[in-house]
């Protein structure tokens, strides 16, 4: 019998798991219902920062309630990560995007087509995280 276990990641552990990543999903509402897009991103502190072209989704659900998500899921050995994080996105002006690089641990480096020079940070209002690991009970006979 397999039995699997979550335990809850403390504050500290989310944030490093966050910073050791580069690809995470934002997740906004469209009209027709949640969205979920996957999004190479950077850190300013404890802030996610993106970047979207102008005319996107993402850009879109500015100034809304969003979330975004960072895993590292391995279900064939029963073990994951997952972080989420919730909060309000905003764009950067453009003439401030420069003042953050210095403070950002990767500049955000996005893989789809397109012009991608609208800059997003996510200021998280809440954060939470889960280790799932797998524990083998041997069979009561």
């Amino acid at each position: 019998m397999t039995q699997h276990r979550l335990e809850s990641l403390s504050h500290e552990e989310c944030w490093a798991f966050i910073a050791s990543r580069q690809v995470g999903r934002f997740v906004y509402n469209e009209v027709s219902g949640p969205v979920a897009v996957p999004v190479n991103y950077g850190l300013v502190d404890q802030t996610i920062v993106f970047r979207t072209a102008r005319d996107s989704g993402p850009h879109r659900a500015l100034n809304g309630k969003s979330a975004f998500q960072v895993d590292d899921l391995h279900p064939e050995e029963g073990k994951g990560l997952s972080v989420l994080i919730r909060g309000e996105a905003k764009e950067i002006p453009m003439g401030r995007v420069s003042e953050l690089f210095p403070h950002m641990n990767q500049i955000p480096r996005p893989l789809a087509e397109g012009v991608h020079n609208t800059w997003i940070v996510l200021t998280p209002s809440e954060v939470t995280g889960r280790r799932l690991g797998t524990v083998y009970l041997a069979a009561l006979s």
